[in-house]
């Protein structure tokens, strides 16, 4: 019953994912003229920095209402008109070439994106790429390090702060559900380079969490003690192409998939739950039952890493974080979000449910589990190369329990686990790639770099899917499980997995500061905005209980984030048990985000700072405030109606182009660029190429 509106409304994923591969297969194969029509002329669309947008007058001498009639008439000339047969002709812009005979790269049709997620389709993509090794496998290090109590503790900490700061998250992607929120909002209400900068390494912790998750594969695999080249075959050939097929057939059979793997991960965790508590309370080959004997031992302490319970605590606040990471994907769907309201429930809920998930999960394993079992995985353990074959906690619980063959099914789950929470890891990773270079756009004779860069801002015009970027974040890290099998010392691992949580926890702590300035611009005008801004008023900025406390539960979440990286994560260090390995996963990625931000910065061509500190300025002006509302209001992709007909032919297969969804959003974002040019006031200085 839960699919059945997708099998009235579109085909079936199977004939989808055959008719876009076969139509990407052909389309490589026609004339080298295709590659010409993805350069128009930059009198129709401008570069970064240009005084002059679509051909006209500098800004300065032509009023924001000419601008907006110009605008439309160049979206619409992009845009096409219906041809005799009542096709949309996806074509160039129609102006007059002979005005400028240089060219832009990559912009156009190629751009565009489906819009097919519903609310419940991005619910269940957000827990599928939240729940994974964090649960299953990390709560057992947690428990090593901390004992039952202290790793429950942490949990339910990690847990608050989460809730806390996408409290804030939630509410802006209330207003705006827009492609790359997660660096928008940073660029809009923090800074333009920060929001870069934050937004190249969230692209990088998901492209290291796609090729560490693959790993953790090999290591789940080799629980039948497979032989090498099956492990091989089925982990570093077989797992990655599977991935690499879902994810370039387009946002449909995508969630479609992550759908059912997300329903199937929250029945295996209450599943694993009801588990726990049978075997917990029953008596098993004459065996007393378990009882509370495991979890009353309460507050420990790895003694190879600390004596102080409290600082085993802080050593597992930063792994209980690694858990949580994936909360804050619910903003990067937006992007193929069928509606602005499909992201606005999942925002809320999510944080909450996985909290409760979390929390009733690690119960249970704590109950059937002693702190001091020697499989559990450890800091100790991966500093001397172990792995973590057989490491998850729900494996070990399943083994003691003697029930036969309830370890080896679990396992075949944890495989389906983790290769989902892999497949939503790269699809978060091109998502957020594509979002970064889709405004990114220069010359035809622009150096070879440039030009690639360019091209992954772009679509494919069979499914609309950012293929470029999809490719890109695969090659990345998908090279991992190769190296994982090849070599048993995990320091290089242990590093990139070190990098992905820093990021992610960047990420947040800067959601946090664009929120608590947000709310900070808007308490300037509060009159003028709920006159002029119905969504504005109170009860448009009330999107659940904590926004009465706003922004308290921000900062709360800023100061969790900032500690967490500069102070919890060095506590297993605390009494001499730092290393190179552990240094550098801590402190690595902060030094090359700050230097390159630094560098951004001098680059810029005003490098002067805002008295807050950073680059945007929070005018006293309402105009300002105004203007930046409608520049984000203006990148909200709206979908209309769209006759049945519609639809064009590549290599003689039909291909079916949301054209009334992909194309009204393209001209929200062309309306946008002139709109950002003009709202540029409250910034220091032009955005960077």
């Amino acid at each position: 019953m839960l699919y059945a509106p997708i099998q009235l409304e579109e085909k079936s994923a199977l004939s989808r994912a055959g008719r876009s591969i076969s139509a990407i297969v052909l389309s490589t194969m026609e004339s080298p003229a295709r590659d010409q029509e993805a350069y128009v002329p930059s009198s129709s669309l401008r570069s970064f920095g240009s005084e002059e947008s679509y051909g006209q007058t500098p800004r300065h001498e032509t009023d924001l209402s000419n601008q907006t009639q110009e605008s439309e008439a160049t979206t619409k000339g992009i845009l096409g008109e219906r041809n005799h047969n009542g096709e949309t002709q996806l074509g160039l812009p129609q102006t007059d070439h002979g005005s400028d005979s240089r060219s832009v790269h990559s912009i156009g049709q190629y751009k565009q994106i489906s819009q097919d997620l519903k609310n419940w389709q991005i619910f269940f993509i957000v827990i599928s790429g939240t729940i994974g090794l964090g649960l299953f496998v990390d709560t057992g290090e947690i428990l090593r390090i901390a004992g039952p109590g202290g790793g429950l503790l942490a949990i339910c900490v990690v847990g608050i702060g989460v809730i806390l700061l996408m409290a804030g998250v939630a509410e802006m992607i209330n207003h705006w559900p827009i492609s790359g929120a997660l660096v928008e909002f940073v660029r809009t209400f923090v800074d333009n380079e920060l929001g870069i900068v934050l937004g190249i390494a969230y692209w990088l912790a998901y492209s290291i969490t796609f090729g560490t998750l693959l790993s953790a594969l090999v290591d789940l695999g080799r629980y039948w003690n497979w032989p090498g080249i099956w492990q091989a075959m089925a982990f570093c050939i077989g797992s990655p192409i599977l991935i690499l097929f879902i994810n370039i057939n387009g946002v449909y059979v995508y969630g479609f998939i992550e759908s059912i793997a997300g329903a199937i991960k929250l029945l295996l965790v209450f599943g694993s739950l009801i588990t726990m508590f049978v075997i917990n309370n029953a008596e098993l080959e004459g065996e007393p039952k378990i009882g509370s004997k495991y979890i009353s031992q309460g507050f420990q302490a790895d003694s190879r890493i600390t004596t102080s319970p409290f600082v085993a605590i802080l050593a597992g606040i930063p792994i209980a974080t690694y858990a949580y990471a994936g909360v804050e994907i619910v903003a990067v769907t937006a992007l193929e979000a069928k509606d602005s309201k499909a992201v606005r429930w999942p925002a809320y809920w999510v944080p909450r449910i996985i909290f409760v998930t979390y929390a009733l999960g690690t119960l249970g394993f704590y109950l059937n589990v002693s702190w001091e079992n020697p499989l559990l995985p450890s800091i100790s353990k991966r500093a001397t190369g172990g792995t973590t074959t057989g490491a998850s906690i729900l494996i070990i619980a399943a083994r003691k329990s003697a029930i036969p063959h309830l370890a080896g099914f679990l396992n075949v789950t944890l495989i389906l686990t983790v290769l989902s929470s892999a497949n939503t890891a790269l699809y978060v990773a091109s998502r957020t790639l594509y979002g970064l270079t889709r405004e990114f756009q220069v010359e035809q004779r622009a150096v070879f770099w440039k030009r690639w860069i360019s091209e992954l801002g772009t679509t494919h015009h069979t499914n609309n899917v950012p293929i470029k970027a999809v490719l890109t974040s695969f090659v990345l890290f998908g090279w991992l499980p190769a190296v994982h099998i090849a070599r048993s010392d995990q320091s290089f691992q242990e590093i990139l997995s070190g990098i992905a949580t820093v990021s992610v926890v960047l990420v947040w702590s800067a959601q946090c500061l664009a929120f608590i300035r947000y709310r900070k611009w808007l308490s300037k005008h509060p009159n003028d905005l709920h006159t002029q801004f119905e969504k504005f008023s109170s009860k448009g900025l009330d999107t659940g209980y904590l926004s009465h406390f706003q922004p308290l539960p921000a900062y709360l979440g800023l100061i969790g984030c900032l500690v967490t990286v500069v102070g919890f994560s060095t506590a297993s260090w605390w009494e001499g048990g730092s290393n190179a390995t552990s240094v550098l996963a801590a402190f690595l990625l902060p030094a090359l985000l700050v230097l390159f931000w630094t560098c951004l910065k001098i680059a810029s061509p005003d490098p002067t700072f805002s008295s807050f500190g950073f680059g945007v300025n929070l005018s006293g002006d309402f105009s300002d405030l105004r203007d930046v509302i409608t520049k984000l209001d203006g990148m909200i992709c709206k979908p209309e109606p769209e006759p049945a007909s519609l639809g064009s032919r590549s290599g003689g297969w039909e291909i079916p182009i949301n054209n009334s969804q992909a194309m009204h959003c393209e001209a929200n974002s062309l309306n946008n660029e002139l709109q950002r040019d003009s709202n540029d006031s409250h910034r220091t200085g032009p955005e960077p190429v």
